[in-house]
């Protein structure tokens, strides 16, 4: 390096010295008088790098207020909408939702409001419902009158007209005597022994009449044509029975059981139309096969009949 680029040719260094330090007192005067100036906003660099021109934020009182009423505009406009979206959502969640479709909700009942009834008006009275009206059973008659006796007969005419087999040929009477509960208890024949009168019989037995207060004895003739002798098959109408009580026909095995009995009198067939009587609940024609039954066959079927709720009692007659 040559002296003549050395640009502080001719300088004299030592000659310079740092200004004196200012006093105490200034200083501290100089700060408290920072202290009172107005903030300053913070110097901008400009693209360059250096300070830009310090820009002071205090201003006018002027320039303060035309800066405060916009915000305190944008304030009050945010408030008021807050409160619009809070009452909104009061009166929704308050007000009572349609039920949705294929939905019923529970009826709810609104209360009307009642008038207070005015000094002068009268209070009406209770209304009280009418009077059920219990019906009327018919008097129970003291015993059976010849009504009653052809009523009770009819519904076992066809089975009466069926003894008219051709065995026997003549007038049959017979004496019946009918219960309180209107169950025959006794048939008495005359002449007696005949194959046509022990059907008569059976069929007697379980005829039923109406109750009466004191029951009834009555006698009646039946005339047999005697018409040309039709044989029996007693072990037939066994197996008819059988076959309509296998199909839950009741009524039609009893009625086949009991022209077998007729057919034949025998305790095996008055056991069948038993059980099919106790299927029944037949009370009537149960207590006329019960009669005409064995002690082993009574043993053996009575549970039949216990079990459709007809008591032993009640097949010997006893209330």
């Amino acid at each position: 390096m040559r002296d003549d680029d050395n640009a502080l040719r001719g300088i004299d260094l030592d000659a310079w010295a740092p200004p004196p330090p200012p006093p105490a007192d200034a200083l501290a005067d100089a700060v408290v008088a920072r202290m009172r100036e107005p903030e300053r906003s913070v110097p901008e660099r400009s693209s360059a790098g250096s300070p830009a021109l310090e820009r002071s934020s205090a201003g006018s009182p002027a320039e303060h207020a035309s800066r405060r009423w916009p915000i305190a505009a944008v304030a009050a406009m945010v408030v008021a909408v807050a409160a619009a979206v809070v009452i909104v959502i009061v009166r929704v969640q308050g007000e009572p939702r349609p039920p949705e479709p294929g939905f019923a909700g529970p009826a709810v009942s609104v209360p009307q409001p009642q008038t207070p009834p005015s000094p002068t008006q009268q209070p009406s009275p209770p209304q009280t419902p009418p009077p059920t009206q219990t019906p009327q059973t018919p008097p129970q008659a003291d015993t059976l009158d010849d009504a009653a006796i052809d009523r009770g007969l009819g519904a076992v005419s066809p089975a009466i007209a069926s003894c008219d087999d051709g065995t026997f040929r003549g007038t049959i009477r017979a004496r019946v005597t009918v219960a309180t509960d209107g169950a025959v208890t006794a048939v008495q024949l005359r002449p007696a022994g005949t194959h046509a009168g022990a059907c008569l019989e059976l069929v007697l037995q379980a005829a039923l009449f109406d109750a009466t207060r004191r029951g009834a004895t009555f006698e009646r003739s039946f005339d047999l044509a005697g018409s040309p002798a039709t044989a029996c098959d007693a072990e037939a109408l066994e197996e008819e029975g059988k076959d309509r009580f296998a199909l839950g026909q009741y009524a039609a095995a009893l009625q086949s059981f009991e022209r077998a009995f007729a057919c034949q009198p025998d305790p095996g067939y008055a056991e069948k139309a038993f059980i099919a009587a106790c299927n029944l609940v037949h009370l009537v024609k149960a207590r006329w096969a019960w009669q005409h039954m064995t002690h082993d066959r009574r043993q053996r079927s009575l549970m039949i009949c216990v079990r459709n709720g007809i008591t032993e009692d009640q097949l010997r007659g006893q209330p």
